[in-house]
């Protein structure tokens, strides 16, 4: 439970950091986010970081990560809440 409160306000910290233009502040937080993600176990959880890592890979312009992390996470699309999955599809 805690990893998953952890990762929730590690993600709105590298989104905010995101929307402010600092990207490498936005990565750190977002591979915070994957981390705690991955340490819970929790597969919605754990496909929602891949696809906030893609989208500050989306603002550096590297559009392969962005598709690389999606797929990643469209691996385990049998067991995504619609959101994330949807996230991941767009």
């Amino acid at each position: 439970m805690v990893l998953r409160v952890g990762a929730a306000y590690a993600a709105l910290v590298g989104w905010l950091y995101q929307d402010a233009g600092d990207l490498g502040a936005a990565s750190f937080w977002r591979g915070v986010t994957q981390e705690m993600a991955v340490r819970s176990r929790d597969p919605h959880l754990i496909g929602y970081s891949l696809v906030n890592q893609a989208q500050v890979r989306t603002d550096l312009g590297d559009g392969y990560g962005v598709i690389d992390l999606c797929e990643a996470a469209l691996d385990n699309s049998d067991h995504l809440v619609p959101k994330v999955r949807i996230m991941a599809m767009q």
